[in-house]
């Protein structure tokens, strides 16, 4: 969608813009990313800056830094944030390049060039290091069946 390499840094940053572009549009994405065709992907759909307005805006009113730690009351609010969350299918499976059409066809219609798919299989690219333990883990018997959505996952560092 955005025509880039998604390193970690690329994706806090494609988070952000995704956040930033409302929370109706954020929430549909959870659900079904593609989805995401309807949305105009402009500036990269990277928006570091939106990162970190929320411990700017702490620190200004309390002094404290939200990398300092997390309390009972952050705890509290963050699964109060949850309650709103639905999660497509899929949402942890690492797909590859044949898989993304089937799961994604509209995005991959609207942003993928003819051809792509055919040249990244012919030339053995994978979209993931599938040397990585954590990735043959998530990969394990394959891509999941379209099921109704999940309503809770771990995000790790949040």
């Amino acid at each position: 969608m955005c025509g880039n390499d998604c390193s970690d840094d690329g994706f806090i940053d494609f988070r952000a813009w995704l956040i930033a572009q409302s929370n109706e549009v954020y929430l549909a994405a959870l659900a079904d990313p593609d989805s995401l065709a309807d949305v105009e992907a402009y500036g990269g759909c990277q928006f570091e800056e939106f990162t970190y307005v929320g411990d700017k805006a702490l620190e200004t009113m309390t002094g404290q830094s939200a990398y300092d730690g997390t309390d009972a009351a952050f705890d509290i609010l963050l699964e109060e944030l949850r309650q709103g969350i639905t999660y497509g299918v899929g949402i942890n499976y690492p797909y590859e390049w044949d898989e993304i059409t089937d799961r994604f066809p509209r995005l991959c219609e609207k942003y993928l060039e003819p051809g792509t798919v055919d040249f990244m299989l012919q030339y053995n690219h994978t979209m993931w290091f599938l040397d990585n333990q954590n990735i043959q883990k998530a990969r394990k018997g394959g891509p999941p069946e379209q099921t109704p959505p999940q309503t809770h996952i771990e995000m790790g560092g949040m």
